[in-house]
């Protein structure tokens, strides 16, 4: 009956030896799981933040006051020749 004893105890101690390493396997990976969540929430933000960036230049980009704002403007005066990307001669047309 002894030697049953000490196969249980035995038996005991290596499968809560086995829990034991879980539940620490279980905590780390967590807490692996909890800084992965933060850094997911802060490149959301940032990806809103410049979502909200990029919609705020197109809208100055293309607002036509801009245009005429730019020091650096292509754009010809009235009837005058320039030419387009593609190399060809355009007339500018007045809207």
């Amino acid at each position: 009956m002894s030697g049953t004893v000490i196969a249980i105890i035995a038996l005991a101690a290596i499968i809560g030896g086995y829990i034991i390493d879980y539940q620490k396997n279980k905590l780390k990976w967590q807490a692996e799981q909890g800084e992965a969540g933060r850094d997911t929430d802060e490149l959301r933000g940032e990806l809103q933040r410049l979502t909200r960036r990029i919609e705020h230049l197109e809208a100055i980009v293309t607002d036509e006051s801009f245009d005429e704002q730019a020091p650096y403007s292509t754009q010809s005066r009235a009837g005058e020749k320039h030419l387009g990307s593609d190399g060809q001669k355009r007339s500018k047309i007045k809207t």
